[in-house]
């Protein structure tokens, strides 16, 4: 913590570095391929991502998160294509993504199922004890979990309800609606949140 705050009052340093929150990306892989995630705390929740980026065959690009710094001294050169490929280090601040969310996404993974199950019933725990138990549980390797779909488009006043009924941020709100296309749940969403203000909540 000390490394990186020191680096952001720096004097020489003219622009201010604003830090980016990680998402459910970053925190499949501080907790299964990078094992980071108690580190990360440990260090007030900031580190330096070393991201590469590559390109499928389709022309899609994908940013993963490879390596954790704490210092700044320590960081490596970086190199940025003009195709998007290449890699780039990125401070980052770590956001706790709701437990269920986690869970769920992490259920995809035939090497995760069990492991997921097995903690349905914790989903109480304060997110920081149940993020380090998965991390002590989930194997050490790099997951392969099929990506969650494009935005599902959805008129931006659904977004604001769904925001509303569970009392979270609008990037939240969109994560969750990602969710419910991948499960195959958007038509039923539709009938729930689209425009139906006389619900229960």
């Amino acid at each position: 913590m000390t490394d990186i705050l020191g680096f952001l009052e720096d004097e020489k340093v003219e622009d201010e570095i604003s830090s980016e929150k990680t998402d459910i990306f970053d925190i499949i892989s501080l907790l299964t391929e990078l094992k980071k995630y108690s580190a990360v705390i440990e260090n007030g929740g900031l580190f330096w991502g070393y991201y590469v980026s590559t390109k499928s065959k389709k022309g899609i690009i994908y940013k993963n998160l490879a390596k954790v710094y704490f210092d700044n001294k320590d960081l490596p050169p970086t190199e940025m294509r003009e195709d998007g490929t290449g890699t780039q280090i990125i401070l980052k601040e770590f956001c706790h993504e709701s437990p269920r969310f986690l869970l769920r996404y992490l259920s995809f993974s035939s090497e995760c199922f069990m492991t997921v199950y097995k903690y349905q019933d914790l989903i109480a725990l304060p997110p920081e004890n149940l993020y380090k138990m998965l991390e002590r549980d989930l194997p050490k390797k790099k997951l392969y979990i099929r990506n969650l779909k494009k935005k599902a488009e959805v008129p931006e006043e659904w977004i604001e309800e769904v925001r509303q009924y569970f009392r979270v941020s609008k990037r939240k709100a969109e994560e969750y609606i990602e969710l419910i296309d991948e499960c195959g749940k958007l038509d039923e969403f539709r009938e729930i949140f689209g425009g139906n203000h006389d619900r229960k909540k």
